[in-house]
């Protein structure tokens, strides 16, 4: 996927039309027929017409994104328009996680100057500077957050969970069990990525902290002319207050031991907030 994906992100990056669903399409089939040759033509991608949010996020653009895969009896009775559903649901989650990451992860150090002028240039005093060092500062701080979060994800959860997985369908011995392994295991990635409604408010922070690299990238490519103290300043205070507010659900979340394998991520966090 990463092909598909890094296409897709730097379209979204330049502010050029990505929504094309012939072009996603052809795109997506072409990187999956690689790995995939039998089954890559089951696979489709639709667009959503809106997103309806009370709060709508540059990040919340991709959950217009809808996968599709088509299936044979019997394998439908155990992958239903439900099961996608959710499967859609965990998509367009590591989406956005890959497009935060990839944000901030491709920052060049010399579009941040590409854009000063001669004049500004050669005005460039200890302000500036002290601006310029603030700004690196702070990437760091967001580039650590979201690459925990994207750890946790990609290895506490999808991967130990899949490896899981795999070893409870070897060891089913008919549908039905298949069928349970299949919903044990689907609810439970849905429920540990925060999908789940009772941790709307949890998973909400993780969008603005993952929306925050986007805007700081937006920022960065601007160029460092026409950056300001304040801007900088108003970026620093948002990714703070999400870092403490998110800490606070999991440290309650993992002293009710309701949700024990959090520790991880939220050792990552305190060290993010050790440095704020």
């Amino acid at each position: 996927m990463y092909e598909f994906l890094w296409e897709l992100f730097d379209k979204i990056r330049l502010d050029e039309d990505w929504k094309d669903v012939l072009t996603l399409n052809v795109g997506l089939h072409e990187c999956l027929e690689k790995h995939f040759p039998k089954h890559f033509f089951r696979f489709s991608i639709s667009l959503a017409d809106d997103v309806r949010k009370s709060e709508f996020l540059p990040i919340h653009m991709l959950e217009k994104f809808h996968l599709h895969y088509e299936v044979d009896w019997p394998i439908d009775v155990i992958y239903n328009s439900a099961c996608e559903e959710q499967y859609n649901r965990i998509f367009q989650f590591l989406l956005q996680l890959k497009l935060a990451k990839h944000s901030i992860d491709n920052l060049k150090f010399d579009a941040l100057h590409k854009k000063l002028t001669d004049e500004s240039a050669a005005s460039y005093d200890t302000g500036d500077e002290l601006l310029e060092k603030s700004i690196y500062l702070l990437r760091m701080k967001i580039l650590h957050a979201v690459n925990s979060i994207h750890d946790y994800i990609m290895t506490t959860i999808l991967y130990h969970s899949s490896q899981q997985f795999e070893k409870n369908v070897e060891a089913a011995t008919d549908l039905e069990m298949i069928m349970m392994v299949h919903r044990n295991y689907l609810n439970q990635v849905f429920n540990r990525c925060f999908l789940h409604p009772k941790n709307a408010v949890l998973h909400g922070c993780l969008l603005k902290i993952l929306n925050t690299a986007l805007i700081f990238q937006k920022m960065w490519d601007s160029g460092l002319e026409t950056t300001t103290w304040t801007k900088v300043e108003e970026i620093s205070l948002s990714f703070t207050k999400c870092i403490q507010i998110l800490m606070s659900f999991i440290t309650s979340l993992i002293k009710t031991g309701s949700l024990p394998h959090l520790e991880s991520l939220a050792l990552a966090f305190r060290d993010t907030t050790a440095v704020s």
